[in-house]
């Protein structure tokens, strides 16, 4: 694959939030942290990039929890000469 794209990598995290319950039972809510963002790297540069971070910065056991993606071809929104 040639080109450049932009590398994004979230992490699915659970926030916990207080319900109101007379037991102040915890709701979890699903969002996604952005741990990692890089633009201008070819598709090679984007996945050694994003193992590299994964193996040093993420506990295996959350590594179901990841969305790494890669956008080829970013989108050009002014041409300045």
């Amino acid at each position: 694959m040639s080109g450049y794209g932009k590398l994004v990598l979230k992490l699915e995290v659970l926030d916990p939030s207080i319900t109101g319950d007379e037991d102040d039972v915890m709701s979890k809510n699903n969002r996604w942290v952005t741990m990692l963002t890089r633009h201008c790297v070819t598709h090679s540069q984007a996945h050694k990039m994003a193992w590299a971070f994964i193996e040093s910065n993420i506990p295996k056991d959350r590594w179901q929890d990841l969305d790494v993606m890669w956008y080829p071809d970013p989108i050009k929104i002014g041409s300045w000469k």
